[in-house]
């Protein structure tokens, strides 16, 4: 039996990052604010969802779910995210803070 519950082996999500239990806690997911990460990407001269792909490393497929709120945001991917477009991770995400 795994110290850890399924949701963190399987890649946690922005929203469920907590050391403690708080009454403040945001049970939805983060989600990517897409025009302001659009808008980063371009000033890298990344236009298209598979030059973005590229650029921060995954698949074009995974970063279309992504964009269009299909799936969740593992906490590397989203500081994968930030890193590459320039932005910080509550800057690109809704929720993340």
């Amino acid at each position: 039996m795994s110290r850890y519950p399924d949701e963190y082996r399987r890649g946690m999500r922005l929203s469920s990052i907590t050391d403690a239990p708080s009454e403040k806690t945001d049970k939805r997911p983060a989600v990517l604010r897409v025009d302001r990460f659009d808008a980063l990407m371009a000033s890298r001269g990344a236009r298209t969802v598979r030059e973005q792909a590229e650029h921060c490393g995954m698949r074009r497929t995974h970063l279309a779910d992504i964009k269009a709120g299909r799936v969740g945001v593992s906490l590397p991917t989203a500081l994968r995210m930030a890193r590459h477009s320039g932005g910080t991770v509550e800057f690109l995400f809704e929720n993340a803070a």
